[in-house]
């Protein structure tokens, strides 16, 4: 940020909420709202045979290969821990995206 007469100045909200400076002499990466709720999560990661969406509400989730393709969808209306299988799957890097009404977010998925 610059003033009018061009003295370089950064605030306090400029650091921490735009710059991700943590007050601490490290970097972050921000904290997202679902970050923050600990809305959703994907485990084991990696797996062999299925993987268990953990999720605090209803939502969509998609398995989508590294091209972008849809390979596998769902709709989960409850909160809770839902097993996904991956069975018939060849090994690699996925992504799993999950979209509820104030987030969408992906996380990558290695297959064993």
């Amino acid at each position: 940020r610059v003033n009018d007469n061009g003295t370089v100045y950064n605030t306090e909200y400029a650091c921490r909420e735009r710059k991700f400076y943590n007050g601490s002499g490290n970097k972050n990466d921000g904290i997202r709202l679902s970050e923050s709720l600990n809305s959703w999560s994907v485990y084991p990661n990696p797996t062999n045979e299925f993987v268990y969406l953990q999720n605090s509400g209803s939502g969509q989730w998609a398995l989508l290969g590294m091209d972008g393709k849809r390979i596998m969808e769902g709709q989960i209306d409850s909160a809770g821990e839902h097993k996904i299988d991956l069975k018939g799957l060849s090994r690699g890097v996925y992504l799993i995206e999950w979209k509820s009404t104030d987030i969408l977010e992906s996380q990558r998925l290695i297959l064993n």
